[in-house]
């Protein structure tokens, strides 16, 4: 994890989120925090070298998910795309643009490297899209910047798109001010969907959390500097 309110030191906390995707076989990078200075840091805490990274996904437009870009024009390889959804606004677009990132709008679901699968837009508002990362053929992991049309709406986008399991979801839920019905309802269907595994960040608050749990759900709480290795031992 790179960009988050928790952060174990030395890593910084900033209201933001920003997660490191690793594989085998490439890096990427899911959001880019609230700013450059705290993206920077963090990535070279965890030891990210300049031209490291394949890809970056942009979830959605707000400033606490963007206001890296300019460090993550540093880390990202030469002409690495930056895939964000189609409806962002244009002063985003200039802005990445401007920076001289390579910025694929997305208006339908597309594939970022092997086993990386960006789902196509939804409203929230505003515009929000997540990643989704294929485990094993069967289970899938949905990374979540806001959540802002719903995180069960999102995460369903595993089933009905892909045809995957939903097992992990990872990110901001955006929950924290919800009724408790809302988080109520929000995690009794993710658990219908399947879910098994929740790391929530950023926007998800604690009620969430203590539902999840109840549910059966396995709650994992993670900070700055923290790994989180999918699939677990349950």
């Amino acid at each position: 994890m790179l960009v988050d309110q928790q952060a174990r030191p030395p890593f910084v906390a900033e209201y933001g989120l920003s997660l490191l995707l690793e594989t085998e076989e490439w890096r990427g990078v899911f959001d880019a925090g609230q700013s450059p200075q705290t993206l920077r840091r963090n990535s070279e805490l965890v030891g990210i070298g300049n031209k490291s990274l394949d890809f970056a996904v942009i979830s959605h437009e707000h400033m606490d998910h963007v206001g890296g870009l300019s460090a993550l024009k540093q880390l990202l390889k030469d002409d690495a795309p930056v895939y964000m959804p189609a409806g962002v606004n244009w002063r985003l677009l200039k802005s990445a643009e401007d920076l001289g990132l390579n910025v694929k709008r997305l208006m339908t679901g597309t594939r970022a490297a092997k086993a990386a699968f960006i789902t196509s837009q939804q409203y929230g508002p505003p515009y929000e899209q997540s990643l989704i990362i294929n485990l094993d053929g069967n289970r899938a992991v949905s990374l979540l910047g806001c959540s802002h049309p719903g995180p069960s709406r999102m995460v369903s986008k595993v089933l009905y798109d892909l045809s995957l399991t939903p097992y992990a979801v990872v990110g901001g839920l955006h929950l924290a001010w919800a009724t408790p019905d809302k988080v109520r309802l929000e995690a009794e269907a993710l658990k219908m969907l399947g879910v098994k595994v929740i790391v929530p960040l950023h926007c998800s608050g604690d009620p969430v959390k203590l539902e999840s749990s109840r549910l059966g759900m396995k709650v994992l709480q993670a900070s700055v500097g923290d790994k989180v290795v999918l699939p677990l031992d349950l």
